[in-house]
């Protein structure tokens, strides 16, 4: 009886062990995508004034591209 319970208590530290292994991958990589979202966010912050002040007030217009012209 007491082998059995031994290997009880084995799977069972196996087994938190595998879920603490797996929650600290899972936070790794929720920080990862935080970091990379903020770095999205913080890109357009600074793009957006540049594209605004870019676009035409009457609206969008055929591209002037200059090996069209013949």
């Amino acid at each position: 009886m007491q082998v059995l319970h031994s290997i009880g208590q084995a799977c069972g530290g196996g087994l938190r062990a595998g879920v603490g292994g797996l929650i600290a991958a899972l936070d790794r990589l929720t920080l990862l995508v935080g970091r990379v979202s903020e770095g999205v966010e913080a890109s357009l912050a600074r793009r957006t004034p540049h594209l605004r002040s870019r676009r035409r007030p009457d609206g969008r217009q055929p591209l002037d591209l200059p090996f069209l012209h013949f």
